[in-house]
């Protein structure tokens, strides 16, 4: 069940706003400090896709593909739900109640890494801002860019590891969840795909305008696992065999 769910049936059972509204964000603490004033998680789709379309560099394909990864989570998690309480999947119920709280914990961090990819790339821009010496090699420039190189890179490094963990759970709601939501399951599996491949390029792409030299420069990635978390020097084939299973309907 997502967080917010869980506070709203708290603030119902414990009566929270039976007197005035209860609003999360302004009356729990922890909130205030998670995310940022600008939330892209706060916008509605249509407010995120139209600051998408804009001229501004940010946000963009890094953060696009956290979305992706949250959404894939998100529909793992929903097939996983489900499942779990359903004739005939008696043997599943346990590795999908698993997988359902995975999912949710996966979603929540991917939805953070969709504000942090564009808070770090505005760092990068806001760096490229600063005045250039005669010679072209500001020292005070050229360490904030550096810096801001190796926490965008950073970003999107923690966006890439978490597809292993990502497509686990696909593969799992794919081979042992409801068959009626087996184009769901399958749609989780693209978009943890898409998530990782959009992340691997975003940062292979840092990686080639990385500033500096030697132990500086940020560590250059190894392509996606696949679906089920094996490396591969190949693009990542983590559907495939889910077309032949939804043939099979």
């Amino acid at each position: 069940m997502p967080e917010e769910e869980l506070i709203r049936t708290a603030v119902r059972s414990l009566g929270l706003a039976d007197v005035s509204p209860f609003d999360p964000r302004k009356k729990i603490i922890e909130y205030q400090f998670e995310e940022p004033a600008k939330s892209l998680v706060r916008l509605t789709l249509r407010e995120f896709a139209n600051e998408l379309s804009t001229d501004s560099p940010a946000p963009g394909g890094g953060s696009v593909a956290a979305l992706c990864g949250a959404l894939s989570a998100a529909l793992a998690a929903m097939v996983a739900n489900l499942t779990v309480g359903k004739k005939g999947y008696e043997t599943a119920q346990k590795t999908l109640k698993r997988a359902a709280l995975r999912a949710q914990e996966l979603k929540d961090e991917y939805l953070r890494l969709v504000d942090l990819d564009t808070e770090a790339f505005t760092k990068v821009m806001e760096a490229l801002r600063l005045p250039k010496s005669p010679d072209g090699q500001s020292r005070e420039r050229e360490a904030a860019l550096e810096q801001a190189t190796k926490e965008a890179t950073s970003s999107r490094s923690a966006l890439w590891k978490e597809h292993s963990s990502c497509s686990k759970l696909a593969k799992k709601v794919v081979d042992r969840g409801n068959r009626n939501s087996l184009s769901d399951a399958a749609m989780a599996a693209w978009s943890a795909r898409t998530a990782a491949e959009g992340a691997y390029y975003n940062v292979r792409h840092q990686f080639t305008r990385a500033p500096g030299r030697g132990n500086s420069r940020p560590a250059r990635p190894g392509r996606p696992p696949r679906c089920g978390g094996a490396s591969s020097g190949r693009p990542a084939k983590s559907a495939a065999p889910l077309k032949k299973a939804i043939q099979k309907m």
